[in-house]
């Protein structure tokens, strides 16, 4: 299951991610939310160790600890997914600062 959800977000991310129209951001970030909750579940099983989970952990900080991002997960986001993992994200970003990793990705050839 790790490796279909692998393989679909590198085929994602062969777009620019920053470009994207704002469906399909929506898009994406619903779909791994729903990613990381199924990562989070592996390891709570004890399928996958510590530093991969804490690994696909991060992306949701470099997801939603953005405006944009944060908008998303207090409109949208929270509201879809279970109260346990809803109660995870928040606890991630309450002292999160505004994540530049998107912005670094469509610009790092400009300089």
């Amino acid at each position: 299951m790790v490796k279909f959800f692998e393989v679909c977000i590198s085929k994602l991310f062969k777009y620019n991610v920053v470009g994207l129209c704002c469906v399909k951001k929506n898009l994406f970030s619903l779909f791994y939310i729903y990613f990381v909750k199924i990562i989070k579940t592996q390891y709570k099983n004890g399928l996958l160790d510590e530093e991969t989970w804490l690994a696909y952990r991060h992306v949701i900080l470099i997801n939603h600890s953005t405006e944009l991002g944060r908008k998303w997960w207090d409109k949208i986001g929270r509201g879809i997914v279970a109260p346990d993992f809803a109660k995870l994200v928040d606890e991630l970003l309450v002292d999160a600062k505004p994540d530049d990793t998107y912005q670094r990705m469509a610009t790092w050839a400009e300089s």
